[in-house]
């Protein structure tokens, strides 16, 4: 499994960051393991220190590091860093014909500052077709301070990686016979460099959470195949931002496609326990023939907080029925950035609210009896 780094800084600086030096390096040797035990090759991006991995390291960064990859190149192609969705200048943006070539034994060098938090990309762009199939890719992600995906966006307590991949294996078994994209035919589809059982046998992969909590999910797709994610009933799961920005209005789903270099950021919001998977499907580009499944595990434990069914239905689009089984019962009504917008004080029985004039979005409800709850308002799409 590759190694997660993470640059951290204090959030008492967040507009002002740190300066963040990486030291990476390039190869084309490693040695990837299939689930039946077979071995095919690999090309990627290591860390100096560490082992070369597929895919390559997940980047993470704070909001406003001024950051500065260094790449040093013992393989025997030249590369470069291709910094996928992020707002850089030509000179750092990694497409040879426009900035510059990493050639053998070369160091080369690019520098941006994160001042967009998202969820990013970042790849080989020489020889693209064939470098990408050859595992040079990896995720880039901003992070913004608090635990919160953006400037007054929603709150997360866990957060997840997955990045949907594919490859044929004998084009990464005999990689010198360069194929143009159309003859590329994926027979072996990842998540995060595993497949099948190799998923379920890995705890990284496995999301647990408490319900009740935000669970941040960032999706990206490096494959050649349409990647499609199927969310498990009861998981609320809400596309917040698309390819590193935040959406004008954020929406549930049920299921959602990604297409080769999209990025989505969902928040899964369950609201009891729960045990299943994201199925993620993969589908053929030109004739849309089902490919592969994987299978994410989702364990949700319950949360007392939100078991008592004081709000229904939850998510919600037009109205909630407020069930107050008290004498009388205050509830105060939070933006999930903390903004208190409402507040009733109801007496024992049933309360409709209507929603037609708030957001879609995430809101904490406060009782003054102790309880804290979580409403989604959105519609499904």
């Amino acid at each position: 499994m590759r190694p997660l780094v993470f640059f951290t800084f204090l959030w008492s600086i967040p507009l002002f960051g740190q300066v963040v030096d990486v030291n990476m390096y390039t190869q084309m040797n490693g040695v990837l393991e299939l689930p039946d035990g077979a071995l095919t090759n690999f090309w990627g991006y290591g860390l100096n220190g560490g082992p070369l991995t597929f895919p390559a390291p997940l980047l993470e960064f704070n909001y406003g590091d001024t950051v500065n990859i260094r790449v040093l190149n013992p393989s025997p192609e030249s590369h470069t860093i291709h910094l996928h969705g992020l707002d850089v200048d030509q000179a750092n943006d990694g497409v040879p014909q426009t900035s510059f070539f990493i050639p053998f034994g070369g160091i080369g060098s690019y520098s941006f500052v994160a001042d967009e938090p998202g969820t990013f990309l970042y790849h080989c762009h020489v020889t693209t077709t064939l470098h990408l199939t050859m595992g040079m890719y990896g995720m880039l992600v901003v992070k913004y301070p608090g635990d919160l995906l953006f400037q007054n966006g929603p709150h997360y307590e866990e957060e997840y990686h997955f990045l949907a991949s594919d490859l044929e294996v004998r084009i990464n078994d005999e990689p010198m016979q360069s194929l143009p994209f159309h003859l590329i035919y994926p027979d072996h589809f990842m998540v995060n460099g595993l497949a099948g059982s190799q998923i379920e046998m890995d705890t990284t992969m496995q999301i647990v959470a408490e319900a009740g909590q935000n669970i941040a999910l960032r999706l990206g797709s490096m494959a050649y195949s349409k990647v499609k994610f199927i969310f498990p009933s009861g998981s609320n799961a809400m596309v917040h931002m698309s390819d590193g920005r935040p959406l004008p209005t954020s929406y549930l789903v049920n299921e959602l496609e990604v297409y080769p270099g999209e990025r989505f950021t969902v928040v899964m919001s369950p609201n009891s326990n729960m045990q299943g998977d994201i199925e993620v499907q993969y589908f053929n580009m030109r004739n849309k023939e089902f490919l592969a499944s994987n299978f994410i595990p989702v364990k949700i434990s319950e949360n007392a907080s939100n078991t008592n069914g004081t709000i229904s239905p939850n998510p919600a689009t037009e109205s909630i029925t407020l069930h107050v089984t008290e004498a009388q019962e205050e509830f105060s009504w939070y933006t999930y950035d903390g903004k208190l917008i409402a507040r009733y004080r109801l007496p024992k029985g049933e309360h409709i609210i209507d929603l037609r004039g708030f957001s879609s979005g995430y809101y904490l409800i406060t009782s003054d009896l102790g309880s804290t709850y979580k409403l989604v308002i959105g519609s499904i799409k």
